[in-house]
């Protein structure tokens, strides 16, 4: 069993799952240890520990949270991670007694999100916190959370009173290997997300399940029974867990005959939506349209319109393909019409709208079909739909600057660069795009207001070096020369 995880952790490369199979090791090694130590030492033990690191939780987190964020931030993983517990932890701030409901975390989230996405127009989204503990303070609240934390803590005492109890070798090795792989799968939620995993949670289910039936068996059993003869049920109840096990059996095939063309239908689903995506992924960042890919996609959406049709994500990628149609050259063979006409737009636009009714919490929606509106000169319209996907995600750089290049092309100067300023506090690697701006709207930058593109933040100083950087690369010495001052007049060295 270790050879297998073993290899399995190699090709994975998860940091999680090997912290998991130590912290499982480490957990049998001590029951093992413990077990030997008497009820007294051993209850001691588990109650002083578990006080401890509600302790260090409560006093140290915030304090490792910031030390640890700026020690990290090179490594996306674990700064994507930290960004979003602090995230999550106030959306629970917000919701404290009873959260906002189980798998409403996707939907509230962007509402909470800090950080910026990197590189510059890439959309990061998440599902999940990645601490499941977390989220389901969020998503459950303290009320929901203390209903599960009993469930744990009278699984585990009845457990515990089995070990401190069994003489039978085989019970006691057996419910401590399901202990451990469940106290594996409980560190693991600390850093990544396996109980949203459906396999994973039913495997955690069993776990629980069986430990549970096995202690309270135990603990039913005649003392007589329990000292000679712990591993066979007396003849009297053979039969009675015959006809349960039967019953048992007739119940999961029932569900499974129910569930699985469910199952069956969210998987084939999933499969050619995915496929589509990679597709229209893969020509979005390239930047190059190719028809057979175009006719590939619409192929693979189609499929999934056939097993599910009220998903708004595959709409969304039928608005997407028919953008690209839109791009290609008009005339080209395609079972679409008029793919590099005005239909293209019309239907992209349809396919939004409907994808925006199903699902209207995902501020890409809108900030999509404020694209195209953008296409088509109805600015006021797209600035409607710009403004919906801010209002969805306030902190999201890509948003405000497709409102802030919206603004600029209607005149209004003073607001479009009061949002590029909020946009280079976000993420100061909109500079470069910025300044894109400036050749074609004369008067918009001039040497008076150029300082204040700078934001007040925390990121003060990295978008005036950047800035700097910009100017002395395009020859503008002058301009670098009065940012260089500033930065001085700052008393922070460059």
């Amino acid at each position: 069993s270790l050879i297998l995880q073993g290899f399995a952790l190699s090709q994975t490369a998860s940091r999680g799952g090997t912290l998991a199979l130590m912290i499982a090791a480490v957990f049998m090694l001590s029951v093992l240890w413990l077990r030997k130590m008497g009820i007294k030492t051993f209850l001691i033990f588990s109650v002083s520990l578990c006080l401890g690191m509600a302790l260090f939780c409560l006093l140290f987190f915030p304090v490792l949270f910031a030390k640890f964020q700026t020690l990290t931030q090179t490594d996306l993983a674990v700064y994507f991670r930290l960004s979003r517990w602090q995230d999550t932890w106030n959306m629970f701030r917000d919701f404290s007694w009873f959260g906002i409901g189980v798998g409403g975390f996707q939907e509230l989230y962007p509402l909470y999100k800090s950080i910026p996405e990197k590189p510059i127009f890439d959309q990061f989204r998440f599902f999940y916190a990645e601490n499941e503990y977390i989220q389901a303070l969020a998503e459950l609240g303290i009320v929901g959370c203390g209903i599960l934390s009993a469930l744990v803590i009278v699984l585990a005492r009845s457990v515990v009173r089995m070990w401190l109890r069994v003489q039978s070798k085989t019970l006691f090795w057996i419910s401590l290997g399901l202990a451990s792989g469940a106290a594996g799968m409980l560190a693991h939620s600390f850093f990544d997300f396996p109980m949203h995993i459906p396999s994973n949670m039913a495997l955690f289910s069993v776990f629980g399940g069986v430990l549970w039936r096995m202690s309270r068996s135990y603990a039913a059993m005649p003392s007589g029974i329990k000292e000679e003869r712990e591993e066979v049920l007396a003849p009297s109840r053979a039969s009675w867990a015959r006809r349960r096990i039967f019953g048992s059996g007739v119940f999961v095939l029932i569900v499974l005959w129910i569930a699985l063309p469910f199952l069956w239908r969210q998987w084939i689903t999933e499969h050619y939506y995915l496929k589509a995506k990679k597709k229209l992924d893969a020509m979005s960042i390239h930047n190059q349209v190719h028809l057979p890919e175009l006719e590939a996609s619409q192929g693979f959406l189609e499929q999934a319109v056939r097993w599910d049709s009220r998903q708004a994500r595959i709409q969304y990628e039928f608005a997407r393909l028919y953008l690209f149609r839109s791009n290609l050259v008009a005339g080209a063979s395609s079972s679409l019409p008029s793919s590099g006409g005005e239909d293209g737009l019309r239907l992209a636009e349809q396919f939004l709208l409907g994808a925006i009714q199903r699902f209207p919490l995902d501020g890409e929606y809108f900030c999509l079909l404020g694209q195209l509106y953008e296409r088509q000169n109805k600015k006021e319209s797209a600035r409607t739909y710009y403004e919906r996907a801010i209002y969805l995600e306030p902190q999201n750089a890509y948003y405000k600057f497709n409102l802030a290049r919206n603004r600029l092309s209607a005149g209004d100067l003073l607001f479009s660069r009061e949002l590029c300023r909020q946009i280079l506090e976000y993420n100061p690697s909109y500079i470069a795009a910025i300044f894109e701006f400036i050749p074609q709207y004369p008067g918009w930058i001039t040497e008076k207001n150029w300082l204040e593109l700078i934001p007040d933040g925390e990121n003060h100083w990295l978008v005036a070096k950047r800035l700097m950087d910009y100017l002395d690369e395009k020859g503008n010495s002058s301009l670098a020369a009065l940012i260089q001052t500033t930065m001085n007049q700052w008393q922070i060295q460059p």
